[in-house]
């Protein structure tokens, strides 16, 4: 019996590798499909993916296909890096902070008080240095980046009124699971509780946290404004969003598609920065619509807060050399950027 199985195998593993052998190529004039995912709905990072997807088709007039899967569709946003690197996926759209497994410096960009306004933090992400470390740098995991962009500040969501940070003071706040947004907790004399998105409004409803870190639009889908409607605009961190590739995807173009899909990614980059705070503002008045309420700090409240937070992430990037290099040069060139108007 042991024999005849092995023998079965053998013929079925002799039959697939015919067939596969078998199976043309893909022709040199067929089209290339390209699978763009995100794991968010309706935001910038959607709204990216979205305009890639028509620019690309029409300027390579259909030699690439591109079906955009939003709402985490292939998988969890860490599955998904996965499937980037190996090629399943051949672009999405992200926080940084979702890479920093591959590389810590990843999430030196969402350290608290870093940036002011959307023009100082596009500014910094579109300064060349900036791009030659970041673009890069998972480029020999399988990814290379091709653009960044601010998605907006965080905003603070309560169940109760605060008026200002020295407010939270003992209270329980949902954060990522990141150091960043944990420190800024432990300057503030609050507690960080990481909870999974999925888990958060229940948890606001329960009282078992008191308020969350994140973007108003996220908190606007979960419809927090039921059980949590104040919204303190601390604008504490700015998580950029990358347009991620497969390298050997990217790299193994025709040179012509590559120079379009470059320019393409360019050109929805600039439309999206612009975008983006079009879409808070929306959100901010979608919040005050349905009932919720939004503290807006002092320029002096404004800037002890900022004061008290920005050694977080210092802090973090000490944990080694190469991640502190990275920490004084995004520090240095932030605070360039510092006076740059438009789209606020």
């Amino acid at each position: 019996m042991k024999r005849l199985i092995l023998g079965l195998s053998a013929c079925i593993a002799a039959t697939s590798l015919a067939f596969a052998s078998a199976a043309p190529a893909r022709a040199a004039d067929a089209p290339i499909v390209m699978k763009l995912a995100t794991g968010t709905l309706n935001d910038s990072q959607h709204e990216w993916l979205k305009r890639f997807a028509v620019a690309i088709q029409r300027d390579t007039h259909g030699r690439i296909i591109a079906q955009v899967y939003p709402s985490g569709q292939l998988g969890s946003v860490p599955r998904m890096v996965e499937l980037l690197q190996f090629g399943s996926i051949q672009a999405m759209t992200l926080p940084l902070d979702f890479m920093q497994g591959i590389d810590a410096r990843f999430q030196l960009m969402d350290a608290p008080g870093l940036f002011e306004t959307f023009a100082q933090a596009n500014a910094t992400l579109d300064d060349p240095r900036i791009q030659a470390l970041y673009l890069n740098m998972a480029r020999s995991k399988g990814i290379t980046g091709l653009q960044m962009f601010s998605e907006g500040p965080l905003t603070t969501v309560t169940r109760r009124l605060a008026n200002g940070y020295p407010d939270l003071k003992g209270w329980k706040i949902r954060t990522l699971a990141g150091a960043m947004q944990r420190g800024e907790m432990t300057a503030m004399d609050a507690s960080g509780v990481p909870l999974p998105l999925d888990q958060l409004s229940p948890a606001m409803q329960q009282g078992a946290v008191d308020g969350a870190i994140l973007n108003l639009g996220v908190a606007n889908s979960l419809g927090l404004e039921a059980s949590a409607k104040y919204a303190l605009e601390l604008r504490d961190g700015w998580p950029p969003g990358m347009a991620a590739f497969n390298t050997t995807w990217f790299e193994k173009l025709p040179p012509d598609l590559r120079k379009i899909v470059v320019a393409d990614a360019a050109r929805v980059n600039r439309e999206v920065q612009v975008w983006a705070g079009q879409f808070l503002t929306r959100q901010a008045k979608i919040w005050t619509a349905q009932g919720g309420q939004i503290t807006i700090p002092t320029t002096a409240e404004r800037a002890a807060f900022v004061k008290l937070v920005l050694p977080v992430g210092a802090g973090v990037a000490a944990a080694d050399p190469q991640t502190k290099a990275a920490w004084d040069l995004i520090a240095k060139v932030a605070a360039a950027h510092r006076t740059a108007k438009a789209h606020d």
